[in-house]
């Protein structure tokens, strides 16, 4: 789903005029660097700030520790305005921009001093950093984005400017892992022997305990010698010691000094959990540490909440990654049984901080001296078996999110023979055989699912009042792009030879039938997948949603133009309606030139910082009604009313995320047919929403009645409905709204 906006950004972003703002924050760097003054809230109780003294309660103000250098062209050659993201979601791919450079005006010095090791910090090369979209007289961090995120890799000094260049962390997932490490025996073994002495255990892993003090059974630890796979527990010296002899269906045998023996691991678990440990693994310990608390047990002084530890002006999720069921180490408190580790049960973001609730009994304590530092739960496999990556280079909550949604059972055991290149490893063998593919989003490392779409509140609706280029747009369908006649899936791979043995081919006769070019075969090789595992199930549910999607030749269009304000906030793998009543596309599926509203995926996405151009590359979801996901129907109570036409709505109503601004989740939604009525039914019509003003709602025709505070509006029944809210909102049933009316929305 799209990034979330502040309520700010969204009213910016409607702006006819508006002017792009980026902003670059380093790990360690107080200062932060933008094209253009960075500002900030004002709010009470900053310094210089009182009652009458003439500042604008919530108005703007430039960030103290700021400054404007950041070039976008000119002086320095220019910042890389220029991000680029694409996926490729029937093979399981996603890529993005490798890196990004910043040019930094030396105004000052102020840049030399920046990188001059042991000047503002030890080394620039090496440090984390993030940069930041938004607009013009914006609220830096509230009302902007993150669209980059990595390291300082480079650093190029020119006249008058600093050039920083900036890798992201889909570099990180370009390493190798479970490097094969090669040796012999040191001396001839029997068949029971379970201490077993090697010439060299040299790159060999052994268990590593994870933050829950245990070895993660994720990870085993095998060697092959000759046709015999052993399982060792342990390494000592060049001995690998508690050996379990004869592993995955292999014979115990006696083996001659001197024999070959090379590495052998497999992980099993969850398809989510084993790619999330593979991703954040190898930290073996805290990834942030002595983090400075504002305050245990309080919110404010005058607002407890126990258990809590609070952050000031600190958002801990976006900036350090920090998720629930991470563990959290809390030190220097002034109240020594304050200072333990424990879990973490809630992660909170409030309007001048956030915070974590600490899963065991905190003593309060006000303007804490404390720290804390974070290891991720998934942190498991130990040093040298995983990534690395920083939780804050990880989408999380994506991945959870679709394990929660679709992928709760899906097992994997998978053996793992050789080094592996890790990003393609994953790509090939752990999410395309679940459905899954990697995207490159919220400049974090992400993953879709190959399933009916999902819209969200912010889901987009690309029209002629947004499109830049109607005239360019065309539709394309291929038999050499996302079309497959023919799913081959195979599965149960056999320990000591490089086969499977077990398979599944599924073909749409329809599609061959209709598109007579033969057999046009996607092969997914599910290494991981175990009929023990309800592997044919797997496989067949995997088979058929890709053959739903691309049986027929998805429809894409390549380099549609969008407003900045459409588009800055969609990312790739998102969910897009595509309404083209207006743009004269034509509509191969009901042979017309009014091309009906339906759901795309955007599968590329093209953003000029600089100038503002936004290009998607649109993928045809190919879901029938049947196999997608529907939002409930919105409904909001109303605050006054002024006629039969028109009343105000309540902010704040039936669970909206706009805030004060009601009337916004209605404004997307064209000739919307609504339902006015009050709280018992008793009173009843319908009409159309002409305009929306703020929070007043205009009607085209008027009701048979004046609505007054506490009537509700909702959307009208099914058959009354635009297509394009037929298409985010699910119906249960189509029922007059006076019988049995609580019950038409239902999310299905």
């Amino acid at each position: 789903m799209p990034f979330e906006l502040s309520q700010p950004a969204r009213l910016k972003a409607l702006e006819r005029t508006k002017e792009p703002q980026i902003v670059l924050e380093i790990d360690g760097v107080t200062t932060v660097y933008g094209a253009i003054p960075v500002k900030r809230y004002l709010r009470y109780g900053d310094p210089g700030v009182t009652f009458g003294s003439g500042y604008k309660y919530g108005g703007l103000i430039e960030v103290e520790d700021s400054e404007s250098l950041i070039s976008l062209g000119g002086e320095g050659g220019g910042s890389s305005t220029e991000i680029r993201q694409s996926l490729d979601p029937d093979k399981g791919r996603g890529s993005t921009v490798s890196s990004m450079s910043i040019v930094l005006i030396d105004k000052n010095k102020k840049a030399t001093k920046l990188i001059s090791p042991g000047e503002i910090v030890t080394d620039i090369l090496g440090r984390r950093c993030k940069l930041w979209l938004g607009f013009k007289d914006t609220s830096f961090k509230e009302d902007f984005i993150p669209i980059h995120r990595g390291i300082i890799d480079d650093v190029n000094s020119k006249a008058g400017a600093i050039v920083l260049t900036i890798a992201n962390a889909e570099q990180k997932k370009r390493q190798d892992l479970f490097q094969r490490a090669t040796t012999d025996l040191n001396g001839a073994i029997n068949n029971s022997q379970t201490t077993i002495a090697l010439s060299s255990t040299t790159n060999f892993l052994s268990p590593g305990l994870g933050p829950n003090g245990s070895n993660d059974p994720t990870l085993k630890f095998y060697v092959r010698i000759e046709d015999e796979i052993i399982r060792y527990t342990g390494i000592s010296g060049n001995d690998l010691t508690g050996c379990v002899r004869a592993q995955l269906g292999s014979a115990a045998n006696s083996h001659d000094n001197e024999a070959g023996v090379n590495t052998f691991y497999r992980l099993s678990g969850n398809v989510i959990d084993v790619i999330l440990k593979i991703y954040m693994s190898g930290w073996n310990g805290n990834y942030q540490a002595a983090l400075d608390v504002k305050h245990i047990g309080y919110l404010s002084p005058t607002q407890p909440l126990d258990n809590a530890i609070f952050f000031e002006g600190k958002n801990i999720e976006l900036d350090y990654g920090v998720v629930v069921g991470d563990y959290c180490t809390i030190s220097g408190s002034s109240f020594g049984g304050n200072n333990t580790t424990a879990t973490i049960s809630e992660v909170v973001k409030e309007d001048n901080g956030s915070y974590v609730i600490f899963d065991l009994p905190l003593t309060s304590e006000i303007d804490s001296p404390a720290t804390v530092a974070f290891r991720s739960k998934y942190d498991t496999l130990g040093l040298n078996a995983g990534l690395k990556l920083h939780p804050d280079e990880v989408d999380i909550a994506q991945h959870e999110y679709l394990k929660d949604l679709f992928l709760s059972s899906f097992e994997i055991d998978i053996y793992v023979k050789d080094t592996i290149p890790a990003k393609e490893w994953i790509e090939q063998y752990l999410l395309a055989p679940c459905g899954g593919y990697s995207i490159p989003r919220k400049a974090r490392v992400s993953m879709g699912m190959t399933v009916g779409p999902i819209p969200s509140l912010d889901t987009k609706i690309l029209d002629d009042t947004n499109v830049k280029n109607p005239s360019q747009i065309a539709i394309r369908r291929t038999i050499s792009k996302y079309f497959y006649n023919t799913i081959t899936y195979r599965y149960d791979e056999d320990s000591l030879d490089d086969k499977f043995l077990s398979g599944f081919i599924d073909t749409d006769a329809t599609s061959r039938n209709n598109i007579q070019v033969g057999t046009r075969n996607l092969v997914i090789d599910a290494k991981g997948v175990r009929t023990a595992l309800s592997g044919a199930n797997l496989a067949s549910v995997a088979t058929f949603r890709r053959l739903n999607r691309y049986k027929f030749a998805a429809e894409f269009l390549e380099q549609m133009r969008v407003h900045f304000g459409t588009g800055f906030n969609v990312d790739v793998g998102d969910i897009v309606i595509l309404d083209g009543t207006n743009l004269k596309i034509a509509d191969i599926k009901n042979a017309s030139r009014e091309f009906e509203p339906r759901f795309f995926e955007v599968i590329n996405k093209i953003t000029n910082i600089k100038t503002g151009d936004i290009s998607f590359q649109l993928l045809d979801t190919g879901f029938s009604t049947a196999n997608r996901y529907g939002l409930i129907g919105p409904s909001s109570k109303i605050k006054a009313g002024n006629s039969a036409t028109q009343f105000v709505v309540e902010p704040d109503g039936f669970f909206s995320v706009y805030g004060v601004n009601e009337g916004q989740k209605w404004k997307k939604l064209k000739s919307m047919a609504v339902i006015i009525r009050s709280p018992d039914y008793s009173v009843s019509d319908t009409s159309i929403i002409l305009k929306v003003t703020s929070n007043t709602i205009t009607l085209a025709a008027p009701l048979n009645f004046t609505p007054v505070s506490g009537y509700i509006m909702e959307l009208d029944v099914y058959n009354s409905a635009t297509v394009n809210t037929k298409l985010l909102y699910g119906h249960m049933r189509d029922t007059d709204p006076f019988d049995d009316f609580k019950n038409r929305y239902l999310m299905l």
